[in-house]
């Protein structure tokens, strides 16, 4: 047997072991009437042993400490359909919850996206960056408030000017 058709033949087995875990998750899910999808990956541990992770996703809400039943359960079921052996397997519960709360980031400004950047790449000869910072601050303050004013009294907005029509049909 040559040294491919080995590597395939493990490629191959890692690959239905996986979809077998899967297939076997989503039905124990339907049966515990939880809806979603389920996430699986081979893992190693530091002693290069072989293992599982699950990850449900689910947009029921599912209470935290709640959880390790839902390890134990999944863990328990799946070595008794045969689908893990003896091999170990964690079970991460994603709910509506954590699902929502990973979507929607609060609203960021600009401002503070400005001075996020600014103390990041301070230079140490202009003193504290606490200083640099309000400095800055100041500095983006009064060029506002210099626009601001400069936009009342010199108007350099002109409307665009009439373009005279192509005519399309002319030879």
């Amino acid at each position: 047997m040559s040294v491919f058709k080995r590597v395939r033949g493990v490629l191959r087995g890692r690959t239905s072991r996986l979809q077998r875990l899967k297939q076997g998750t989503l039905y124990l899910m339907k049966h515990v009437q939880m809806t979603g999808y389920c996430e699986c990956l081979c893992t190693h541990d530091v002693d290069d042993q072989p293992g599982y992770l699950l990850i449900v996703n689910t947009s029921q809400i599912i209470p935290a400490p709640e959880r390790e039943l839902f390890q134990t359960y999944f863990r328990r079921k799946l070595a008794d359909m045969g689908e893990i052996g003896a091999l170990p397997l964690m079970v991460v519960v994603r709910d509506g919850d954590d699902l929502s709360r990973s979507s929607q980031p609060g609203p960021v400004s600009s401002a503070r996206i400005a001075s996020v950047i600014a103390a990041s790449n301070q230079t140490s000869a202009d003193g504290p960056p606490s200083e640099q910072l309000r400095q800055r601050r100041e500095d983006l303050a009064a060029g506002r408030k210099h626009r601001f004013e400069d936009s009342d009294t010199d108007n350099s907005y002109e409307p665009k000017q009439d373009a005279p029509m192509t005519d399309l049909m002319a030879p």
